[in-house]
């Protein structure tokens, strides 16, 4: 089992040592002190530079001491024993939150966190409506774990989620609450008019559309839908390929094009056809035009074969040897 351990300067920079991190304080953007049997958030004031803390896995009660880390983007405390989110007002740029595994009852704290994106907090003691009011005094909230709590109020859709207007993703599994609301995964795409993913699913544009129908008409609208849907992809795959085969006729026809040049450009460096004077003689040789190398061949063995004619045949030369 960890030993608790107190925060102090000296530990804090022994732990940036051993992670290869800076010495002097304000030059880390980062700090790991995850998994270290912390008990209280202390020491930190001369780290005005770090924009990630990592405090997971301690024993860490309370959110405390934290007023001078004002660039903090990222604070992950979970797994830890608090039971109420406090004093994170001076975080203006914090982005994600995540205090998952404690023991916190309502999401409060949020009101002043005007960049705050992401916050995770699953596997909690939130219960009620009540207790997730917070979310909605915090309009910058995106993406939202609340998975794995003990909510069973079925008005969180219409009394919160409604009312965040830029909720994308929505973590709600592991919920009593789930088995309460009826046509769930519709009610929550029609309600979240932003969502793209819901629990383990993202919200597909055609998810959307089927839903909202459903909600326009029932399920008899529901259809129509589908079958609107349907033929819209018929008619995508049609238009698809009347453009594949646009493009393969294209294709061929610049092929065809450019074999007609080349015959076209052989015809004129190598003419075939025979002048006027030349097709009157039926046994006029055509042969391709000789070159000068050519010539000069024909001239050399010319020359060789007077020579061969010139010499002595070899009755002659044994009667003068007689």
């Amino acid at each position: 089992m960890t030993e608790s351990v107190q925060l102090t300067p000296r530990y804090i920079k022994e732990i940036c040592r051993q992670k290869g991190l800076y010495s002097t304080p304000h030059l880390n953007d980062k700090l790991y002190l995850h998994f270290k049997g912390i008990t209280k958030i202390e020491s930190l004031d001369e780290y005005v530079g770090l924009k990630v803390l990592w405090l997971e896995g301690n024993a860490i009660t309370k959110i405390e001491n934290l007023e001078k880390l004002t660039e903090l983007r990222a604070l992950y405390l979970h797994k830890n024993c608090i039971d109420k989110i406090e004093n994170l007002s001076h975080l203006s740029f914090l982005d994600q939150l995540n205090v998952s595994e404690n023991f916190i009852d309502k999401v409060e704290g949020l009101d002043e966190l005007e960049n705050l994106k992401t916050l995770t907090i699953n596997d909690n003691q939130i219960k009620t409506t009540e207790d997730l009011i917070g979310l909605t005094r915090c309009p910058s909230l995106s993406v939202v774990d609340l998975s794995s709590n003990k909510i069973l109020d079925p008005e969180i859709v219409e009394k919160v989620f409604s009312l965040m207007p830029n909720l994308r993703v929505l973590r709600l599994e592991k919920n009593p609450v789930v088995n309460k609301i009826p046509n769930y995964r519709r009610r929550l795409i029609i309600t979240c008019k932003e969502l793209t993913y819901l629990d383990n699913m993202p919200v597909f544009e055609e998810e959307r559309r089927t839903a909202e129908a459903w909600g326009r008409g029932g399920v008899e609208e529901e259809r129509k839908e589908r079958e609107k849907i349907a033929q819209e992809i018929r008619e995508k795959e049609r238009r698809n390929f009347e453009a594949l085969e646009d493009l393969l006729r294209e294709a061929r026809l610049k092929k065809e094009s450019r074999g007609t040049d080349v015959v076209d450009t052989y015809h004129d460096t190598f003419p075939t056809e025979l002048s006027d004077s030349d097709s009157d003689s039926d046994d006029k040789d055509i042969s391709p035009p000789v070159v000068e190398s050519d010539l000069n061949h024909i001239n050399q063995v010319e020359e060789v074969s007077e020579k061969e004619e010139n010499l002595p045949c070899s009755s002659e030369v044994v009667d003068e040897v007689d």
